[in-house]
């Protein structure tokens, strides 16, 4: 190996260094500030929120839902864009009241995981709710914990985003950040059925951003949000 390609190669492994460093230690700074603003707000206001965190982290700490899915036959970001994210109660709470959430709505959850966008419509805000996850692990969780802690039944389906069927949704949740564009793809698909003047909640990119969105959805408005991983926006966007 050349000089240069040896100071070249240094560099990059400087450069993924300090960016790993900057994320943890993002995510330590995250970590403390939620826990303060849960400790004197939510958490004491609606404390199953704090009961649901705990059996989810013991949980995780034997099934880790990033390892679950790491093993899946789709896990590969690049094929099929399957990956796991959770959206903090302070970002939950923030857009709600941002984006006029009501109990009048009919809130499904794309992408839902272990339940905790849909623990926090239901049990919180009392929408009705369902959750659609492709993991019957997740799904089986999710299930058990509403069933213990939220008066409000949920209902959770395991299938593929493509082969939902939305047109009762008056809202639906979409943390897609991570998701490829194939996927995204399909849930613009499954999208087109919503009526007009329904909502979608996406979070870091709008709708109207995505190939023939613009065709479907405008962007009525968004807001600041932050994440372990960073700061981004939540979007409302507006079927047409």
């Amino acid at each position: 190996m050349s000089y240069f390609n040896r100071l070249k190669s240094s560099v990059i492994k400087k450069s993924s260094f300090l960016h790993i460093l900057r994320v943890g230690m993002h995510r330590i700074i995250f970590s403390i500030r939620e826990y303060i603003y849960l400790s004197f707000s939510l958490y004491m206001k609606y404390p199953k929120l704090i009961v649901y965190d705990l059996a989810k982290f013991f949980y995780s700490l034997f099934r880790n839902p990033y390892r679950k899915l790491r093993r899946s036959p789709q896990s590969s970001l690049l094929k099929e864009g399957n990956v796991y994210g959770e959206t903090p109660w302070s970002a939950l709470n923030k857009v709600s009241r941002e984006f006029g959430v009501t109990s009048q709505d009919v809130v499904y959850d794309l992408g839902c995981g272990l339940g905790k966008v849909c623990f926090w419509f239901s049990h919180i805000l009392r929408c009705q709710v369902v959750g659609i996850d492709n993991q019957s692990t997740f799904i089986n969780f999710a299930s058990r914990m509403h069933r213990l802690l939220s008066a409000q039944p949920t209902v959770f389906f395991q299938e593929n985003f493509h082969e939902t069927e939305l047109s009762q949704a008056s809202c639906v949740y979409f943390y897609g950040s991570s998701y490829s564009l194939k996927v995204l793809k399909g849930v613009l698909i499954a999208l087109e059925k919503l009526k007009s003047g329904n909502m979608v909640i996406s979070i870091s990119f709008p709708l109207d951003s995505l190939p023939d969105g613009d065709m479907l959805f405008y962007t009525e408005k968004s807001c600041d949000v932050t994440f372990p991983w960073g700061k981004t926006k939540a979007y409302k966007n507006i079927r047409k």
